[in-house]
């Protein structure tokens, strides 16, 4: 596709990343452990946040609706890299999402939702990153970058592969 809509789309997809990171990093830590008078504001602030990511992820979603009834089958959509990260990360922003906006009493503490909704939000970083790198792959001074960032961890995939088995 053209060089102006990468970048329009780099740049969208930036502004969700940062959205979505400042949530995760400074605004669900109080929705987890509030104070019993200070935490209230902070709390409507991260939701505003999140309410500001929001058409990207509208956007994100269309787009890939869009691609999935363009190609010719189910399998052909997922044999694509970029289709499965996509496809996955969607799948699991929209469900952090929800967990957290249907997480309405933090007085209980930490209970399972809390930590399911932080191991969401971790491995998100990591797919959301794979993204930010596939943008990075269309511009002239990072595309090498990335590409032997990509042949590193392709040729480590068994190696980690065989420590994760073994821990």
């Amino acid at each position: 596709f053209g060089r102006g809509r990468h970048i329009r789309l780099f740049l969208f997809f930036l502004f969700f990343m940062l959205t979505f990171v400042t949530y995760e990093v400074v605004f669900f830590p109080y929705k987890v452990d509030p104070d019993t008078d200070n935490s209230a504001p902070i709390i409507w602030v991260g939701l505003g946040v999140q309410i500001l990511s929001l058409p990207y992820l509208i956007r994100w979603t269309l787009d890939e609706i869009t691609q999935f009834r363009s190609v010719s089958g189910f399998f052909t959509y997922f044999l694509s890299h970029s289709n499965s990260i996509d496809f996955i990360s969607l799948a699991m922003v929209w469900t952090a999402y929800i967990i957290d906006w249907s997480y309405a009493n933090p007085e209980n503490g930490e209970d399972e939702i809390v930590k399911v909704g932080r191991a969401l939000y971790a491995f998100l970083n990591l797919l959301l990153c794979s993204k930010f790198m596939y943008f990075l792959k269309g511009f002239e001074g990072t595309s090498a970058l990335i590409g032997m960032i990509t042949a590193i961890v392709v040729d480590m995939s068994m190696f980690l592969l065989i420590m994760v088995m073994t821990t």
